[in-house]
């Protein structure tokens, strides 16, 4: 197979690739800038094969030097920029890079890795004539089945497993979800997430396979998100619950153009009342459920049918062992799957069984539609009942005084578990009981908060996703 950014350069050189900071990029001056980054990390012993890390933010520079790297034919290991320290250090030491590529704002931070081989993105600008030519792999070499990317799980518990992701899975995410979304060149999609995690990394691969336009934020900033949405004419935005919250506050009582068509919202449940504000609002939300383990989209609303969470062309959907209301494990087949786990062959076979992604998240189908109800591990036994959290925080995020909630079990001498709710209140004082009555009507008794802690803020991963073990932990330490 040719690399995406190169076939696509010469199908459609000329129609815009990249807009940043009031700059356009076509695909032919993408392609040309990929190339010549490709040349300077080959001068530098970067070779096909080698597992090479990246640790930047999503800038032009980064994600050139995504694309050269598959010129290449190495493999790509986004690193978190956020992360602190002794964190990407313990990464480093998992995956042994061959050589770690960073820029300006991480050069602190890679100076205290020590990783071996580190190059600075600003070193990578030479002119291409002034580097010698390395041997590309041609198109029969650089084989669709081998390893495009590795991605870190969330890490939201444990130590993060490493998912491998194949030049195929990422093309087949990119057809299906153009397919399902109906995306053509003539989109604008808004980059606003980091490259190191999926979801901002299949945007700039699907810009290239399937030639629309990435508009690109180095950070999410509200504000600038709608101007781009108004200015830019951005079609389609892929934000998190918490991210889209506040892009409607920053909105006020303004409403979005027409070209803005889709808004993809994952990564956690969608409380209803956000649900609603959006829609009142126009604002086209779209939910999707996503996995790393299956390059990004598995399920996805359409505009046509936003409501309606359905799987990708191309992908199956089954609920293992349901309960009575039909609640079960979501397992997940199709092109988009991983090859595996790096270096862990319990994990891999754990997750892999019969042609089957395991996600260990919970949900129900009904007739073809998917409702997540969240992570199997997430599940609180109370008194012999099953309690699923986000059922609970979509009720509590409906009372007029709760922000957000965060809902867990810690375990009970009486019940085996007790159901204990985090909430950012919106506004002080804050009645607890009140709230507790309140859900009475609305929840079953075992399901209703035994125990509400106030906060002021709920600890999440850098892409949005609830860190429970935190608050586990955090009420264990109080006790």
């Amino acid at each position: 197979m040719d690399p995406w950014l190169r076939s696509r350069a010469r199908r459609t050189p000329d129609a815009p690739a990249l807009l940043h900071d009031g700059g356009i990029a076509s695909f032919a001056m993408l392609d040309t800038a990929a190339e010549r980054m490709a040349r300077a990390l080959a001068a530098r012993g970067v070779t096909a094969d080698d597992r090479v890390g990246l640790l930047a933010g999503p800038t032009p520079c980064a994600l050139q030097a995504i694309h050269a790297l598959q010129y290449l034919g190495a493999t790509l290991v986004p690193f978190n920029p956020r992360s602190p320290a002794k964190e990407v250090r313990a990464l480093v030491d998992i995956i042994r890079p061959a050589a770690v590529v960073h820029d300006r704002t991480t050069a602190p931070l890679v100076a205290q890795l020590a990783p071996g081989l580190t190059i600075a993105l600003d070193e990578l600008g030479a002119p291409a004539a002034a580097l010698p030519s390395p041997a590309f792999p041609s198109s029969a070499q650089l084989s669709a089945d081998a390893i495009h990317s590795m991605l870190f799980t969330s890490g939201t518990t444990g130590r993060p497993k490493v998912a491998c992701l194949t030049h195929a899975n990422h093309e087949a995410s990119a057809r299906a979800s153009a397919q399902h979304l109906a995306i053509d060149a003539q989109d604008r999609w808004l980059l606003c997430m980091p490259p190191c995690h999926v979801g901002g990394l299949a945007i700039l691969l699907r810009s290239a396979i399937m030639g629309f336009t990435v508009v690109l934020h180095e950070r999410f900033d509200p504000d600038a998100v709608n101007r781009a949405i108004v200015d830019d004419a951005v079609s389609i935005v892929s934000v998190v619950p918490t991210m889209l919250v506040r892009m409607l506050d920053a909105l006020g009582t303004r409403a979005y153009p027409e070209t803005l068509r889709i808004v993809l919202t994952g990564g956690g449940p969608l409380p209803p009342p956000l649900v609603a504000r959006a829609r009142a609002a126009g604002v086209p939300i779209v939910p999707t459920y996503g996995l790393t383990e299956a390059a990004s989209q598995v399920a996805t609303g359409r505009p046509i049918d936003p409501t309606s969470a359905t799987a990708l062309p191309g992908t199956d959907l089954r609920i293992r062992d349901p309960d009575a209301a039909g609640v079960g494990e979501i397992l997940v087949r199709g092109a988009t799957v991983m090859h595996g786990y790096f270096e862990d062959a319990v994990a891999s076979r754990a997750a892999l069984r019969q042609g089957w992604l395991h996600t260990g998240d919970a949900g129900r189908l009904d007739g073809g539609a998917l409702t997540v109800v969240g992570r199997r591990s997430d599940l609180i036994v109370s008194g012999g009942e099953n309690v699923y959290p986000a059922e609970v925080e979509r009720v509590l995020a409906e009372h007029p005084n709760v922000e957000e909630a965060a809902v867990y079990g810690v375990p009970d001498d009486e019940w085996g578990e007790c159901v204990v709710a985090a909430i950012v209140p919106v506004a002080e004082p804050f009645d607890a009981e009140a709230v507790r009555a309140w859900s009475a009507s609305r929840l079953a008794r075992y399901k209703i908060p035994r125990l509400i802690r106030v906060v002021t803020t709920l600890p999440r991963t850098a892409s949005g996703k609830l860190r429970r073990a935190e608050l586990r932990s955090a009420r264990a330490s109080a006790v």
